[in-house]
């Protein structure tokens, strides 16, 4: 028999139990546990949900990349169809179309830097607030 004066802190002496001796539990109650487990898998859904959307964009600026090299290569054909003697005047028309399509690469492309570098932010404020203790912010952007 363990006296009290000599029990280990986790342990206490219960006299009424069948059960002599309790585990002394730091945990919260099960009500609170619970409630911060959902907390923690609605924090953990959020993080997925801005990675999955960093590889979305990743994945948008690669064909948008893609299509720049295609539009490129058209265009270098076409400059280089213009400059033959009896070229036709569609080659003009050609160029000018090319120079539309990169256009509207570019502005795609700022578009998802933005995006990104949004996420990015988000993700890396997200991530600091997950390491301060008792951290519950709203990060809707």
């Amino acid at each position: 028999m363990i006296a009290s004066n000599t029990a280990p802190e986790c342990v206490l002496r219960c006299s009424s139990s069948s059960n002599c001796f309790l585990v002394r539990s730091p945990a919260l109650p099960e009500a609170d546990r619970m409630e911060s487990q959902r907390d923690d898998k609605a924090r953990m859904k959020a993080r997925h949900e801005m990675v999955m959307g960093l590889i979305d964009n990743n994945a948008r600026q690669l064909r948008c990349d893609n299509q720049r090299h295609g539009v490129d290569i058209e265009r270098k054909l076409a400059v280089r169809a213009a400059a033959l003697p009896d070229a036709p005047s569609s080659s003009q028309a050609a160029i000018a179309e090319c120079d539309r399509r990169l256009a509207v690469i570019d502005e795609e492309e700022h578009r998802l830097a933005a995006e990104r570098d949004w996420l990015t932010a988000t993700l890396a404020a997200y991530d600091a607030a997950a390491d301060e203790p008792n951290a519950k912010e709203d990060f809707n952007g």
